[in-house]
């Protein structure tokens, strides 16, 4: 069985990021992390009252939101 230390990438379990630690790693205020929070699937510990999304989920959104061309803007 793998460790944690010698797992790939892939093998890797995903990490977790509240709304403050999103927040902080991205350096924008608490409106854009909530609206970020609500187009991904959250992760609910039981017995745990915090929120969390995978860090990858947020990797795919942002790079769904990026535009190239400067004259587009999202719509909702």
């Amino acid at each position: 069985m793998n460790t944690l230390s010698t797992r790939t990438p892939r093998e890797r379990l995903p990490e977790l990021l509240d709304q403050k630690r999103l927040g902080e790693e991205l350096g924008v205020k608490h409106a854009t992390v909530e609206a970020i929070f609500k187009r991904l699937p959250k992760v609910a510990i039981p017995g745990h009252r915090k929120l969390f999304v995978r860090r990858a989920d947020v990797e795919c959104l942002l790079e769904e939101c990026t535009y190239r061309d400067q004259d587009v803007r999202p719509t909702s």
